[in-house]
């Protein structure tokens, strides 16, 4: 319809623009889910964002496999600590108890504070008792939160940890040895 407050063709382009309206184009296809090995290969070689897609799929579909119990322990030791979170993260879904937490136990050796603090809480809650002689060498760390939350692990633990406290008390430099030992603080006998 032309008219004086329309230019002159504007009903062509009404037409045309209709008609592109009525021709359905077809939908992209979905992203191609990547392969097994290219899966692998892109946890090892890609970027923190992709190494974290990748073992999140290949938790999806290949939980329990003993090339991805590896490729987590791989990815324990990768430099950005968002990988090494999620790896612990998808270990805890994919790996039974035990194997799960003897990776948190390497989790006590990051260079991170918080990921030691968590290592600990999440070591202490367990009581996983292999996990005491690793918490008490945190006892000395150099972070004070650290040492703090060494400190109350070992409190939750209970009389599982004395024996390994009493030897490392008997071991320790004489000028380096507190009055109380810190997790006698505020402690009660289980």
């Amino acid at each position: 319809m032309d008219g004086p407050l329309r230019r002159p063709g504007a009903a062509q382009q009404d037409t045309a623009a209709l008609s592109a309206l009525r021709v359905r184009t077809p939908v992209p296809q979905a992203e191609r889910r990547p392969g097994r090995a290219e899966l692998f290969h892109l946890a090892r070689t890609g970027g923190p964002e992709q190494i974290r897609r990748a073992l999140t799929l290949l938790a999806e579909s290949h939980a329990g496999a003993p090339e991805l119990e590896e490729l987590l322990a791989e990815s324990l030791g990768h430099p950005e600590a968002r990988v090494r979170l999620h790896a612990h993260r998808i270990s805890r879904k994919v790996m039974g108890r035990g194997d799960y937490l003897e990776q948190t136990v390497l989790l006590l050796d990051d260079r991170q504070p918080d990921i030691v603090r968590s290592a600990v809480k999440t070591l202490s809650h367990a009581a996983w008792k292999p996990a005491v002689p690793a918490m008490v060498d945190l006892l000395t760390h150099s972070h004070p939160a650290v040492r703090r939350a060494a400190s109350d692990g070992l409190v939750l633990m209970g009389a599982q940890a004395i024996p390994a406290l009493k030897h490392a008390a008997g071991r320790a430099r004489p000028d380096k040895r507190p009055s109380t030992p810190p997790c006698s603080k505020g402690s009660r006998p289980r």
